[in-house]
């Protein structure tokens, strides 16, 4: 009978239990620096880079489609905005005065 495999105790791996590991991910790949994301969410920057050294390909493609996705959404928001402001206050919708119950 061969030996069971033989696996060592460490440290959980903090990123995969995370309780915002998404949103992590997320602006780690949508471009933030290591050290950016690891502040924002304190997170150790070395845990960080190891659960995404670790990431399997086929889910980091995934994550990058909602990464490039979710930036277009906020880019066509940012335009109906800047339309909105140069509108003036007469196009503005009634709750951005307070007017809303």
């Amino acid at each position: 009978m061969p030996p069971a495999p033989r696996t060592k105790p460490g440290r959980p791996n903090l990123i995969e239990h995370h309780p915002r590991r998404a949103e992590i991910e997320l602006a780690r790949i949508a471009g933030g620096t290591l050290q950016e994301v690891a502040d924002r969410f304190g997170v150790p920057r070395s845990s960080l880079h190891r659960h995404m050294t670790k990431m399997p390909v086929e889910e980091y493609g995934r994550l990058a489609a909602v990464a490039s996705a979710l930036a277009e959404q906020q880019a066509a928001l940012l335009r109906v905005a800047a339309i909105a402001i140069a509108a003036g206050p007469s196009c503005s919708p009634s709750f951005a005065h307070g007017a809303a119950q």
